[in-house]
């Protein structure tokens, strides 16, 4: 990559640069454009290389693939529509099945659906099993939360198989 003034060169403002525009060593207006080019093609705004490590490298950081939940709530017998029913917050099918999937979620929204999750066994639970059910946190359901152990045992074993054979 770079830098040159040359009339085929499309002209990005320098706020989007990683020229500093509020260094006045480096910049002496906010006039000053930024020329950028990749062989003899020039470069779009959104492939300037400002932007290229957010669009490339973010995707798949974010992705952690199939996520201890998915597993659960089959076990349990949930959809995901089970799970935004039984919630009492603003939980909705597309962050359930983001969550399913292992697309990265906030520490809010893991919360959310973790509580959606207890809530929905809650309530297929009789008041005998209630008294022995296990809450699962949310770095039980999450690989990239903190706190995330893999091997885990269930302690709700028991009550998966006894809701399996009734």
């Amino acid at each position: 990559m770079s830098l040159s003034t040359t009339a085929q060169k499309i002209a990005i403002p320098a706020m989007f640069c990683a020229v500093n525009p509020f260094n006045t060593a480096q910049l002496p207006t906010l006039q000053h454009l930024c020329f950028a080019e990749l062989g003899d093609f020039p470069i779009g705004l959104f492939n300037h290389p400002c932007y290229t490590k957010r669009v490339d490298d973010t995707t798949s950081e974010r992705d952690h693939g199939v996520q201890p939940l998915d597993q659960l709530m089959t076990e349990w017998g949930l959809s995901n529509h089970g799970l935004v029913e039984a919630s009492h917050e603003q939980l909705n099918h597309k962050q359930v099945q983001k969550a399913r999937k292992g697309r990265q979620l906030t520490l809010h929204i893991m919360q959310k659906v973790m509580r959606g999750l207890n809530i929905a066994i809650w309530n297929q639970l009789s008041k005998e099993q209630k008294e022995t059910y296990f809450e699962y946190p949310h770095h039980w359901l999450f690989t990239y939360a903190k706190g995330y152990q893999s091997g885990r045992v269930d302690p709700n074993e028991a009550l998966k198989e006894s809701l399996r054979q009734s």
